[in-house]
């Protein structure tokens, strides 16, 4: 629920991109908690056009999005 609120928009609905923005599935940012935190939750590639979410999800809720695609990536979803 949490990435279809706040990351779908960008980042497509189940996590799947449409090809304009990176597929979150395949980041290697999703292995490693603190550099999903760092970009999700602290806005590390915001000069890029990523925001942090900071002011939106805990670093809890953060971890549950990465959570989230790990899983997808795992499944090799496609939809």
């Amino acid at each position: 629920a949490t990435f279809d609120e706040h990351c779908s928009r960008c980042h497509g609905d189940n996590a799947v991109s449409g090809g304009v923005l990176p597929d979150l599935r395949k980041s290697p940012l999703i292995r490693t908690t603190d550099a999903f935190k760092g970009v999700v939750h602290d806005g590390a590639l915001s000069t890029k056009g990523m925001l942090g979410f900071a002011q939106w999800l805990s670093v809890e809720r953060v971890e549950e999005v990465r959570q989230y695609l790990l899983k997808r990536a795992q499944d090799g979803a496609t939809r």
